[in-house]
């Protein structure tokens, strides 16, 4: 049996997924270059001026870095809230990476501000950088692992690692002459080439996890951004932030925060997918064990019906060949229906022989001692046998239960209906329905309505109304 739930027609899902598709793939870059220029607005800012002079650039260059590193930091965020939601040591090392970037850039950034001397170290390559990278290789690496300390605070962790390793760059900064590369230095261009072949490796470990490709090539080019940025600015031997070195920085928090953004959302839209996944199976479930309810005291009776008929019959005590036969055919029809019922097959809708109908059940009942009267009708009706056969049931179940009354079984046709009325005479009006009737008097309405049919109370017990099968009014 198969049921069918909604789970709301604005599903986090719905919502979420949308914007996740958004930032992936070309659309994605897309945004992420917006999102980039939206960070470089100071150096508009300082285009609108009436005079545009180099110490304008120069803290325009300085606070769209710092942006980039504040933007940089929402990244980090979500990219922990992802590994929360997912309980993925990668996306926590992930968080731990951009955290300790920005930790260790945004200081600078802000020193740069009140002493331009400083500012070369938020935008050229330095021997700092390179132990920066290889401090992420080996987060990275934590991660794919899974690691339980991964998932622990990896927010609070990479800025705890970024602050670290700002204070190494500054303490060679006071040992060294000057810790920036300076590429006329055949030293200083191989610790560069290493920079850039550690940064390769770590695009190479993340397109070797679970991430989307998409996400991993994202990543890989917000990396060779950053690098480009920070080479471009080496080669120059710049004084002030270039422009086109700021922008390759921004683009870099840009990929990486838009790529995180996605990330998180898809994460959101698959644990509402699991969720909607579980609340089906429960409501399915839970169809189940209602459906047992209902349907469970008719299979007692039918049960109990056949039981009743074998030892009638095994017994010897039955005289005329008409009563073998007849029990012989409620237990051969109370078996099969039986059997469509535990197997959860049913009957298709169509033309039912009422009188071929009710014989069994009137057998059955007799057989169980319910004094029940019937007089065949000769009517025929349209819907499916085996919920009309368990509609009656229920009804002359909820008889059975007044003992001192006579239950008369009766169909008449009317018009375009046939009524099938239950009625009993001499019914005690005190006695309650047990919860199993009442269910299964819910659940005989419900099977009527699916084929046009209806089930009703009427005086002194209850009617059932089919739809008439053609000719049966005539006869």
């Amino acid at each position: 049996m198969s049921t069918r739930m909604n789970v709301g027609n604005s599903t986090v899902r719905q919502r979420f997924l949308p914007h996740a598709e958004a930032v992936r793939g070309t659309r994605g870059v897309l945004w992420s270059i917006a999102l980039a220029a939206l960070m470089l607005h100071p150096y508009a800012t300082v285009l609108l001026l009436d005079r545009t002079t180099q110490q304008r650039l120069e803290v325009a260059g300085l606070l769209s870095t710092l942006l980039a590193d504040v933007m940089l930091l929402a990244g980090a965020l979500i990219l922990t809230l992802d590994a929360r939601l997912t309980q993925s040591g990668l996306r926590a090392a992930m968080a731990t990476s951009a955290a300790l970037v920005a930790a260790q850039d945004a200081p600078m950034a802000l020193l740069s501000l009140a002493d331009r001397a400083l500012g070369p170290h938020t935008y050229r390559l330095s021997i700092g950088h390179l132990l920066t990278v290889l401090v992420v290789v080996w987060v990275i690496d934590r991660g794919k692992r899974r690691e339980s300390a991964a998932l622990r605070a990896p927010f609070l962790q990479g800025l705890l690692l970024g602050i670290a390793l700002l204070g190494a760059s500054l303490g060679v900064h006071v040992v060294a002459d000057t810790p920036l590369l300076m590429l006329d230095e055949p030293g200083d261009v191989a610790v560069a080439i290493l920079i850039g072949l550690t940064l390769a490796a770590i695009h190479v470990q993340l397109s070797r996890t679970d991430l989307p490709r998409w996400a991993s090539t994202r990543l890989g080019l917000g990396m060779g951004a950053i690098f480009a940025a920070r080479v471009t600015s080496t080669v120059l031997d710049a004084a002030t932030p270039p422009p086109a070195a700021i922008a390759l920085v921004a683009l870099f928090s840009a990929l990486i925060t838009t790529t995180a953004t996605s990330l998180f959302l898809c994460s959101l839209g698959e644990v509402n997918q699991h969720a909607q996944d579980s609340a089906r199976r429960a409501a399915e479930a839970e169809a189940e064990v209602t459906h047992d309810r209902e349907v469970a005291p008719d299979l007692q009776v039918a049960t109990a019906s056949i039981i009743a008929g074998v030892r009638l019959l095994t017994a010897g005590g039955l005289t005329s060949d008409p009563q073998r036969r007849a029990l012989t055919r409620m237990i051969s029809s109370e078996a099969e229906r039986l059997g469509r019922a535990l197997s959860a097959d049913s009957t298709i809708a169509g033309e039912i022989d009422l009188d071929a109908l009710l014989r069994p059940l009137v057998v059955a009942h007799l057989a169980l001692g319910h004094d029940l009267t019937w007089v065949p009708g000769g009517l025929r009706a349209l819907g499916r046998s085996d919920d009309v056969s368990e509609a009656v049931s229920v009804l002359l179940n909820h008889s059975r239960l007044h003992p001192r009354s006579i239950t008369t079984l009766s169909t008449v046709a009317a018009d375009d209906r046939v009524h099938l009325d239950v009625l009993d005479h001499g019914a005690d009006p005190d006695v309650v329905l047990p919860p199993g009737l009442a269910r299964g008097l819910q659940r005989a309405r419900r099977l009527l309505r699916e084929q046009d049919g209806t089930l009703e109370a009427v005086e002194g017990g209850y009617r059932i109304t089919l739809p008439v099968a053609i000719g049966a009014a005539a006869a």
